[in-house]
């Protein structure tokens, strides 16, 4: 029998940490918020293993998936994104991932499916970014995220459908990239588990212009992580502001992975 309620180790919350947990990832019903982090925490972990299933793992198998999950979380080794906190374990048939890009076909009919998909993925919180985006990694340094993804699924890897889109698991190839920890807000290098293949709509892309110089070409539901008073705000990319204050790395050289310097496009 799987274990219903969490185990009994708890974590250690800040205030702020509480707060963000609060507004946007803790399960709530009529009277407000209706779970506790550890609670939420062990849902996900839950639901997390429970896939396990289709592949005969047995309960106690699971189990202690789920215990080993739940640790990770608890004690800030490992957290999902954002979706996953928050829809894993609800049954509420929203999405896990977060990020997606999907494709247009030339006929009307395959048009308004793109508008209809990115409508649901907006309404879940999920977001996309353009191909010719310029990502780092430490797969290939500095390339547009087309070229990352092309070159991550060269050896012929088959991917799982995904509605309109196809995801690709690239956790044997050990990608990183710089990731913020949606819970805490802490940045650092994080596994790169799967790259997918979507089209965004050209109407539904943004221009984001940072004042130091910064350019991100986003859909306009792409979370941003913005400081608005003393609050960290989840801001989906079109509703951002002038004076908004956009969260980045303080020192993004310190997580470069390479020695050479090489020039792609108009970044060194």
């Amino acid at each position: 029998m799987l274990q219903v309620s969490h185990p009994r180790k708890t974590g250690e919350w800040s205030e702020s940490t509480l707060t963000v947990l609060r507004e946007r990832y803790l399960a709530k019903d009529e009277n407000g918020v209706s779970e506790a982090p550890e609670e939420m925490f062990w849902r996900v972990a839950m639901a997390i293993a429970r896939a396990e299933e289709k592949w005969g793992k047995s309960e106690d198998d699971i189990q202690a998936f789920a215990e080993t999950a739940y640790d990770l979380m608890i004690e800030g080794y490992f957290q999902p994104n954002s979706p996953t906190l928050m829809n894993a374990g609800k049954n509420n048939g929203l999405q896990y991932s977060a990020c997606y890009v999907l494709p247009v076909g030339d006929s009307l009919e395959e048009i308004f499916e793109a508008v209809k998909r990115s409508a649901l993925i907006h309404k879940s919180g999920g977001g996309c970014i353009a191909g010719d985006s310029r990502v780092w990694t430490t797969f290939c340094g500095i390339e547009p995220i087309e070229v990352l993804v092309n070159r991550a699924t060269s050896d012929g890897r088959s991917g799982l459908r995904h509605g309109s889109g196809t995801a690709y698991d690239v956790q044997d190839l050990n990608i990183q990239t710089v990731a913020m920890n949606p819970v805490t807000g802490e940045t650092g290098l994080r596994r790169v588990t799967h790259v997918w293949r979507f089209d965004v709509p050209a109407e539904n892309q943004v221009t984001v212009r940072m004042r130091e110089g910064t350019v991100v070409q986003t859909s306009d539901w792409h979370p941003f992580m913005v400081l608005r008073g003393d609050r960290l705000v989840e801001t989906k990319a079109g509703d951002l502001a002038s004076g908004d204050v956009v969260l980045g790395l303080d020192r993004p050289d310190g997580y470069w992975p390479h020695v050479e310097t090489r020039s792609v496009g108009d970044l060194t």
